[in-house]
């Protein structure tokens, strides 16, 4: 059973290109360095998408801001806050009303009984 799987792992190694060939100790190092410099392309490439897509949101982020500052500047943001206190107090005379609403209508219900 064991023996079977080395036969197997043996037949992937060589296709692979692992076992067949002599290789130097120069070649080793070449095809060492190669290897690293590859890892090394696929990092930076990594990087590089991840400070664009950085770089991507801050800019958004950016544009809303002023896009909004914007807004605010073509409505008048500050001429708004008074308006907005006087409105808010215009319905002030709402707490000073005493009638309540059934006894006003009971008062105009004996005022159309005296008429009748």
């Amino acid at each position: 059973m064991s023996s079977q799987l080395r036969r197997q792992r043996r037949a992937i190694a060589k296709q692979m290109g692992y076992l067949g060939r002599k290789e130097t100790f120069s070649e080793l190092l070449e095809r060492t360095k190669r290897s690293g410099d590859f890892g090394k392309q696929l990092h930076t490439l990594h990087l590089e998408k991840v400070m664009n897509e950085q770089l991507e949101t801050e800019r958004t982020k950016k544009i809303f801001k002023e896009e909004a500052e914007i807004e605010l500047a073509k409505f008048g943001s500050h001429e708004e806050e008074p308006n907005i206190k006087l409105n808010s107090e215009a319905f002030t005379f709402l707490s000073d009303i005493k009638a309540s609403g059934p006894e006003a209508s009971s008062l105009g219900l004996e005022q159309e009984n005296n008429n009748v």
